[in-house]
């Protein structure tokens, strides 16, 4: 059964926000009353109804960067992973301990197709190659002209490459030092 629509109100959005920067899901949000189904809360955001849509983008950043602290929490939980038997012996619960891994096998895999540039496996590629360019210009100009195309292009490669660095939050400076000897 379809739900009733529901109208855009500021109130509305800063409540969805609110509970999308918590952690809560966007579907537990609109399974409850008075609040509009899935589809309609990101029509809103990519329609940018009244600036929701940069709202639910710091919103879902927020409720990430919040699963990530909890795949610490749920990895250093060890309450559940041993259970008293029949006879008051403490044994392993290893469906416990593998919910916990599915948990935080799941909330890792969200982060890292969510936020690529962050929680992403980083892909380098190590070229050793060498280019040998035979151009063969019927005049001085001609050459020059082709030496500044190939210029012009490695500077622009250059410069997407530097701007994509800039994006990434590079967490290597928050390694400790080691100490020279």
């Amino acid at each position: 059964m379809a739900k009733p629509p529901v109208q855009y109100t500021p109130e509305l959005a800063d409540a969805i926000c609110e509970r999308l920067a918590g952690g809560e899901t966007l579907r537990a949000i609109c399974r409850d009353e008075g609040m509009p189904d899935g589809r309609t809360v990101r029509r809103w955001a990519l329609e940018d109804l009244q600036g929701f849509g940069a709202m639910y983008e710091r919103a879902r950043l927020i409720g990430y960067l919040g699963m990530a602290d909890e795949i610490i929490d749920l990895a250093d939980d060890k309450t559940a992973d041993t259970i008293v038997d029949g006879e008051g012996v403490r044994r392993p619960d290893h469906a416990a301990v593998q919910r916990s891994r599915l948990q935080v096998d799941t909330r890792k895999w969200m982060l890292s197709k969510c936020l690529p540039k962050v929680f992403g496996d980083r892909v380098t590629a190590d070229v050793d190659h060498h280019l040998m360019l035979e151009h063969r210009a019927s005049s001085p100009f001609e050459l020059a002209r082709s030496l500044a195309f190939v210029l012009a292009l490695g500077r622009r490669q250059a410069a997407t490459l530097a701007a994509e660095d800039e994006t990434v939050i590079h967490l290597d400076r928050f390694q400790p030092k080691e100490k020279a000897q």
